[in-house]
């Protein structure tokens, strides 16, 4: 674990650690990471290190989640996660992705 303190006058930590409940889950986002890169490699054909990058960016954010040990912290990795995903669908998506992008920013 790691934990510090955040906004001490509001009990708010920056606390991380892996519990045996995210443990599988860790375990399981770094391997759908894999198979999320594989399978875009042929798939993804423009903007490739930018698809990248935010896939990259998405995971991390998604581990921050699991590894979150307090829920201030938890709520922050969870809606920083949703721009990487806003940014995936709204440019490699496919017909009405632009729609899709902004019905899921508005939900």
């Amino acid at each position: 674990t790691e934990t510090h303190q955040w906004v001490p006058a509001l009990g708010i930590t920056y606390a991380l650690g892996i519990d045996g409940i995210s443990a599988p889950f860790v375990f399981l986002t770094a391997l759908l990471g894999w198979i999320c890169v594989l399978a875009s490699w042929v798939a993804i054909d423009r903007k490739v290190k930018e698809f990248m990058v935010s896939l990259l960016a998405m995971q991390a954010l998604m581990l921050g989640v699991f590894c979150a040990l307090d829920l201030f912290l938890f709520y922050v990795f969870w809606e920083a996660m949703l721009i990487p995903m806003y940014v995936i669908i709204g440019v490699w998506g496919g017909d009405g992705r632009v729609y899709a992008a902004f019905k899921f920013f508005l939900y």
